[in-house]
């Protein structure tokens, strides 16, 4: 049943850039042609709707905002400088005048409020990262549509004020939820904005400001780029970009050894060639900051009752499921989640806290046996894998689990508004590291000062449990250069189009 899994593909542009260690230096194809694949449908291009890491790679290609993350370094992007007030509220950001949308229309400042708005009226998974501007609540909640902490005092000049001084504000300004959009096309298109075409429909594709624009977008297909000849930075390289997903094993094997595919992901996956160098690949090895968990919505019947949630916990092996889903491509890490996010090393220590019996913890929970339980899943692969293990898993205690799979972007929206209250998912950062985690992941809407004690505490108590960490292994044709990895998991091309 070993089908191609769901990959860690994300190029984060957006997000720390970290590349030491993991350069391929090499010559690139006379054909200026990248073509990689990957198992995991780009199921959204539209940044208020990056649910996977092969959405997240796409928006960091297409689109950019004020600045970018390089290297854990905010460097500009759109704004050509910035100032911030002695009181550390308000930041003055003067504009390029040479940024343009792939349609061909200046960028002015009055585009970047526009998408702020967007974001805070669709209530999208990361507005929240907005939240600290004044006047975002009063969007979010549809008292108004005007974000009045963001000021356009002309075409490139604007100030933004917040409500509570935040040294990470320039972070948030780098995450896909604060990237430019065209405010015309945003109106023009509405529903329709930034859809994937099939037989039937063909949609227009959605301008960003970014390196490379969209010129084929096809649901559950592929995604075509070609480069920017007006990007700010200078048209990059490569001049276009094949990016395929959905594929076999079988076909994945013979497209890479046909020489029609550049690169491809994950590793563990790839067994075509027993001596990638022999056949011109390079294998490429990586922890990323992303992680499978399990999580418990404690307020709904049954899972109201805290001994049977710490059962269910309990009952499962961590290192057993990364081993079904991703042929030990992942570890279990008895350690802080907060801790590995920060060193993404597999070496930290316990909590020290003995797992409970599950028996006793269900004799303590006081319920009849046996007891039927829904699990909420996505439709990857790994997740069905996932899903049988468990399964197998709880039905030694008498747990009898019914899986319902989804869409990426549905469990991710039915998280998001309370509708499951047992579900199994991924999380790949995007950019606002732990604390959108906390909240995205688990529903914590109040600021965390100590991770660790709250991922402790929501251990302990039965609502989140992570149950691997995620490895991933890319082969890499050796006549591409400067292709690195970031710590989401993604190959990184910004040294091929970025000085």
């Amino acid at each position: 049943m070993r089908k191609t899994l769901i990959v860690l593909f994300a190029l984060m542009l957006y997000l720390s850039g970290c590349t030491s260690g993991n350069e391929v230096s090499l010559s690139p194809p006379e054909d200026g042609v990248l073509r990689y694949v990957s198992a995991t449908d780009i199921e959204s291009i539209d940044p208020a709707y990056l649910n996977t890491t092969a959405d997240i790679m796409a928006a960091a290609l297409v689109y950019e905002g004020l600045v970018r993350n390089k290297n854990d370094q905010i460097v500009p992007a759109a704004a050509a400088s910035w100032t911030k007030s002695t009181d550390g509220l308000t930041y003055y950001f003067v504009l390029r005048d040479d940024v343009y949308f792939h349609n061909g229309r200046q960028v002015i400042a009055d585009d970047l409020k526009f998408s702020f708005e967007r974001q805070l009226r669709l209530k999208t998974p990361n507005c929240l990262l907005l939240a600290n501007i004044v006047g975002a609540e009063a969007v979010f909640n549809g008292q108004t549509n005007d974000l009045v902490g963001i000021t356009c005092t002309d075409d490139f000049h604007l100030q933004i004020t917040l409500k509570e001084p935040d040294d990470n504000f320039l972070y948030v300004l780098a995450t896909p939820t604060a990237v430019l959009l065209d405010r015309y096309e945003l109106v023009s298109q509405g529903a329709q904005y930034a859809k994937g075409s099939d037989a039937q429909q063909l949609y227009p594709p959605p301008s960003g400001t970014g390196p490379y624009r969209i010129s084929e977008y096809y649901l559950g297909k592929s995604l075509s780029l070609g480069s920017f000849e007006d990007y700010y930075g200078g048209e990059p390289q490569p001049k276009r970009l094949e990016l395929f997903w959905g594929l076999s094993k079988e076909e994945l094997q013979v497209k890479l050894q046909s020489g029609q595919l550049d690169a491809a992901e994950d590793g563990f996956l790839l067994d075509a060639f027993a001596d990638p160098s022999a056949s011109g690949f390079t294998k490429v090895n990586k922890n990323v900051r992303s992680i499978s968990y399990l999580a418990i919505k404690a307020d709904v019947y049954p899972f109201d009752n805290q001994a049977l949630r710490q059962a269910v916990f309990a009952a499962v092996i961590p290192q057993d499921l990364a081993n079904a889903a991703r042929d030990g491509n992942a570890f279990f890490c008895p350690g802080e989640f907060s801790l590995y996010w920060s060193s993404l090393t597999d070496d930290l220590t316990s909590f020290g806290v003995s797992k409970p019996s599950v028996r006793v913890l269900l004799a303590e929970a006081g319920i009849t046996l046996p007891i039927d339980l829904t699990l909420h899943t996505s439709d990857s692969v790994e997740h069905q894998l996932l899903a049988e293990q468990l399964t197998e898993d709880l039905a030694e205690y008498q747990i009898n689990l019914t899986v319902i799979t989804h869409s990426a972007r549905e469990l991710a929206a039915l998280v998001r508004n309370g509708e499951v209250a047992f579900y199994l998912r991924d999380y790949t950062d995007k950019g606002g590291g732990i604390s959108l985690f906390f909240n995205e992941a688990i529903g914590l809407s109040t600021p965390v000062a100590d991770y660790s004690f709250t991922e402790k505490e929501l251990k302990q108590n039965g609502r989140f449990y992570p149950l691997y960490y995620k490895k991933t292994a890319t082969l890499v044709n050796q006549e591409w250069q400067k292709l690195s990895y970031t710590v989401s998991g993604g190959l990184d091309l910004s040294g091929v189009y970025q000085e």
